[in-house]
């Protein structure tokens, strides 16, 4: 019996473990397109202020090509945290990291509004990211 307990711990030692990528998300141009792979995660920073009652939301376009990753962060995906960190009067701008995972092949939109909740009408700022899921 441990002569196959070692043999099964052996062969489990040797399978490479395929880290996933992490993809750090910047403002560029309207017809770029990003490409990852299924699996990496992409990474986006945006500041904002929540004193002042807007906040960032994501525009889900419904295809299910990229999901919040709740598993990478503790916090369930977003991670406020004072900028710079000295500044830490209320009032003082923050920056959120969002972090999606790329579930499934295929192409979406990645579009955040800052805006506040019981506003109608446009956002007061909007980022958008094309991507393409190898």
């Amino acid at each position: 019996m441990f002569r196959h307990l070692t043999y099964a711990i052996l062969v489990w030692s040797a399978i490479p473990f395929a880290r996933a990528a992490e993809v750090d998300l910047v403002a560029g141009p309207a017809d770029a397109i990003v490409e990852v792979a299924a699996g990496d995660v992409l990474v986006v920073r945006v500041q904002g202020n929540a004193s002042t009652g807007y906040a960032w939301q994501r525009v889900d376009d419904g295809r299910g090509v990229l999901v919040m990753d709740r598993l990478a962060s503790p916090e369930g995906g977003v991670t406020p945290v004072p900028v710079p960190p000295a500044d830490r009067r209320i009032g003082s701008p923050t920056t959120a990291t969002y972090r999606y995972r790329a579930v499934k092949a295929g192409e979406t939109e990645l579009r955040l509004q800052y805006r506040r909740p019981w506003e109608k009408g446009a956002p007061a700022h909007e980022l958008v990211w094309r991507v393409r899921v190898e």
